[in-house]
């Protein structure tokens, strides 16, 4: 890493503060900014302030193409960030809630079909039945849960029925239909 004035001097500039006034931030994100900055000698500079590092600085003719840099190696990071965040959250999930997760696809399956709706309309039709006929999407409801438990302990992996396991994976599946509303 380099002072602020050495990493100037390294780019043409007297100073850092001629170095800041001749840079453009492309992207910000948190304290960090990456910038593109015409270069005394007619290149454009693409880098960043997390580490004033001449390893960090990637020369282009253009100031398109220094920008498009920055905005691509952003736009990976991001994408690059949430597949992690996605990766981790499938590895966190225990096996109870990956089997409740299952139960419950099944469940709004069945209760789509009985409500003759789409999964996508559950949330609504629901939530209408909710108000003005209670009963009905309770019978619905009723009916869907017992089809789910039958087809899913017709798999083989499934815990053993009212073992301690399949509570864990029922009481993971209540929560399922709570946070869905249905």
């Amino acid at each position: 890493m380099m002072g602020a004035l050495e990493f100037a001097e390294a780019l043409g500039f007297d100073s850092y503060e001629k170095l800041m006034q001749a840079s453009e931030s492309i992207v910000s994100e948190g304290d960090i900014d990456w910038y593109i900055t015409r270069l005394p000698d007619g290149r454009w500079a693409a880098w960043d302030d997390a580490e004033l590092s001449l390893d960090r600085v990637e020369y282009f003719d253009t100031r398109e193409e220094a920008a498009e840099f920055h905005q691509s190696l952003n736009e990976f990071a991001r994408i690059l960030i949430e597949w992690e965040q996605a990766q981790r959250g499938l590895g966190d999930m225990t096996e109870n809630e990956r089997l409740a997760r299952e139960l419950f696809a099944t469940y709004r399956r069945y209760l789509a079909a009985f409500l003759e709706c789409s999964e996508g309309e559950l949330p609504a039709v629901t939530a209408r039945l909710a108000g003005e006929n209670f009963e009905t999407l309770a019978v619905a409801q009723n009916a869907a849960e017992e089809a789910a438990w039958a087809e899913v302990r017709q798999n083989p992996e499934w815990p053993r029925p009212w073992s301690d396991e399949e509570a864990a994976v029922a009481e993971a599946f209540q929560r399922l239909c709570m946070e869905a509303g249905y």
